[in-house]
C-alpha cells in the first residue's frame, strides 16, 4: 500500500529517491553482515582462506545437482539480458537517462557495481555452514539465523528494513515503467481515442495503471507457496528465469544493429511462441513425466524457442525500415544525439508523472 500510494504520486522521481534510498540501507547492511562474518571467522584472509574448509567442500563447484551445464549457460544469457534492461525495472537507468551517451555511462556504473556488489552479499551466505546450522533442508533460514547470532539488534532493524526498501523499489520501478509503457506505447496503438489524449487524460491512465499492477502484483505474491507456484525458490528460478528469455530477447537484441532485419512479426511471434513453451513445458508435458520436466529444460527450452524464432524470421521476413536504422543509430551512438520522439504523436506522460 505504501509504495502505491507514493509510486503512483511521484512518478520516476520517487522511484529514484526509492532506488537510491535502498541502496544506501543495503550497503549499509550488507557490510554489516560482511564484516561480522569476516571477523568471527579470522579476518579479511577468510576471502581466500575458507574454501579449505570440509563443510564449504564443493561450493565453488560451477554445477551440482539439478543445476547442470544446460541450466547454468540458460541462466547467465538470462540473467545478462534480465540486468542489462530485459527486466523492465532494471531499464529505469536507461528510461532516466536524457542521451544514448548518459545511458552508457550509466549502463557502465551498473556493471561496475554487480560486479562489486554480489560478493559482499553473498559471501555470508556462502560461509553459512561454517557459522549456523540451518533448520531447513534448503538453507534458506541461514541468512536470517546468521543475523540473529552476528549482528547488534539494532542493526537486524537495517537488516530488515534493506529488504523491505528493495522490495519496494522494485516494486514501484516495474510499476512505473509498464504504466509509461502501456500509457505511451500500447494504448495508442489499440484505441484511437488514446492518440489524442492530453497529458493530464494520459497522467490519470499511467496511475490507473500503476495502481492495478500493483495491486496484480499483491495478490500472485499471496499465492507463494500454494500449489500453483510451489515455494519463493521456484518463483524466482523457474517462473522469472523462463519466462525472462522470450520477454528480454526482443526487447534487447532488438537495440543490436546485427539484427536489424527482425522487425515486429519476430518480436511478437518469439515472444508468444516462447510463453507457449514454457507452459507446455512446465505442465502439459511434465505431467506426462516421471518426475517432471528437469529444470535445466524449463529454463532453456522456452529461450532456445524465443531465441531461435527471433533470428530466423528476421532472416526470412526482414522488416528493417529507415526510421528503425536511424532509431539504431542513436541507441548505438551513431547519431546526432536527439531524442527520439515518442510514439503515436504523444509526449512521454509516463516519463514526467507516472
Amino acid at each position: 500500500m505504501i509504495t502505491g500510494v507514493y509510486c503512483t504520486v511521484g512518478g520516476l522521481w520517487a522511484d529514484a529517491l526509492t532506488e537510491m534510498g535502498q541502496f544506501v540501507i543495503q550497503l549499509c547492511a550488507g557490510l554489516a553482515m560482511l564484516v561480522a562474518v569476516m571477523g568471527e571467522l579470522g579476518g579479511f584472509s577468510t576471502l581466500w582462506t575458507v574454501w579449505d574448509e570440509p563443510e564449504l567442500q564443493g561450493h565453488a563447484d560451477a554445477t551440482a545437482g539439478p543445476y547442470t551445464v544446460t541450466f547454468l549457460l540458460a541462466f547467465l544469457f538470462i540473467k545478462t539480458f534480465e540486468y542489462n534492461g530485459g527486466m523492465w525495472n532494471q531499464a529505469q537507468r536507461y528510461m532516466a537517462a536524457p542521451s544514448a551517451r548518459e545511458a552508457t555511462r550509466s549502463a557502465r556504473l551498473s556493471a561496475l557495481l554487480w560486479f562489486v556488489w554480489p560478493i559482499v552479499l553473498f559471501f555470508p551466505m556462502w560461509c553459512a555452514p561454517l557459522l549456523v546450522d540451518a533448520q531447513k533442508p534448503d538453507a534458506s533460514d541461514s541468512y536470517a539465523l546468521m543475523t540473529e547470532q552476528l549482528l547488534p539488534h539494532g542493526l537486524l532493524g537495517l537488516v530488515v528494513v534493506g529488504f523491505f526498501s528493495h522490495t519496494m523499489a522494485m516494486c514501484s520501478s516495474d510499476a512505473n515503467a509498464i504504466a509509461a509503457v502501456f500509457t505511451r506505447d500500447i494504448m495508442p496503438v489499440l484505441s484511437r481515442t488514446a492518440r489524442s489524449w492530453t497529458d493530464r487524460v494520459g497522467l490519470l491512465a499511467a496511475r490507473i495503471t500503476t495502481v492495478a499492477f500493483l495491486a496484480l502484483s499483491m495478490a500472485v505474491a499471496t499465492q507463494v507457496n500454494s500449489p500453483t507456484f510451489d515455494d519463493i525458490i521456484t518463483v524466482v528460478i523457474k517462473w522469472v528465469a523462463g519466462l525472462m528469455g522470450p520477454i528480454a530477447i526482443p526487447f534487447m537484441l532488438g537495440m543490436l544493429k546485427t539484427f536489424r532485419t527482425s522487425g515486429p512479426t519476430a518480436a511478437l511471434t518469439s515472444w508468444a511462441a516462447g510463453l507457449l513453451a514454457f507452459w507446455l513445458v512446465n505442465y502439459p508435458i511434465s505431467w506426462q513425466v516421471d518426475g517432471g520436466v528437469p529444470l535445466q529444460w524449463q529454463v532453456s527450452v522456452p529461450l532456445a524457442v524465443s531465441l531461435v524464432l527471433y533470428v530466423l524470421i528476421g532472416r526470412v521476413k526482414p522488416e528493417d525500415t529507415p526510421e528503425r536504422d536511424a532509431l539504431l543509430a542513436e541507441i548505438n551512438g551513431d547519431g546526432a544525439g536527439t531524442a527520439v520522439p515518442p510514439q503515436g504523436g504523444t509526449r512521454v506522460v509516463g516519463s514526467e508523472g507516472v
